[in-house]
C-alpha cells in the first residue's frame, strides 16, 4: 500500500514540475506581450500603452503612471494656483533675452 501511494505521490510530483516547465516555456517564448502591455494611469485609472505614459519611480522601487490628459490638467491647476499667488511659480528666469529671442546662457 505505501509502494502504491508513493508512486502516485512521485507521478504528481512530476507532473507539476512538467507542467511548470511548459508554462516557463511558454512565458520565455513570448517577449512580445512586454511590449504590447498596457498599464492605467495612477490618477484617472484609464488604460494605456507603456511608451505612452510617464513613469515615476518611487525609493521602494514601485512605479506610477501619469498620462498626458491628467499630466496636463495637474499643470493647469498648479498654474491657477501660482496666478492667485498661493503657490510659488515654477521658473522664477526667464530663458529668452529680450526680444530677439536669443537663448541666453547662464554659465
Amino acid at each position: 500500500m505505501n509502494i502504491i501511494f508513493s508512486v502516485i505521490l512521485l507521478i504528481g510530483a512530476l507532473y507539476f514540475v512538467w507542467w511548470g516547465y511548459k508554462n516557463l516555456l511558454r512565458r520565455e517564448s513570448d517577449p512580445d506581450e512586454d511590449g504590447l502591455e498596457g498599464v492605467a494611469c495612477h490618477l484617472c485609472g484609464k488604460a494605456y500603452p507603456r511608451e505612452q505614459v510617464v513613469t515615476v519611480e518611487k525609493k521602494a522601487g514601485f512605479e506610477n503612471y501619469f498620462c498626458g490628459e491628467c499630466i496636463s490638467k495637474l499643470a493647469a491647476d498648479y498654474n491657477e494656483l501660482v496666478r492667485e499667488a498661493i503657490a510659488p511659480p515654477i521658473f522664477t528666469e526667464h530663458v529668452l533675452n529680450g526680444d530677439d529671442g536669443v537663448v541666453a546662457r547662464y554659465n
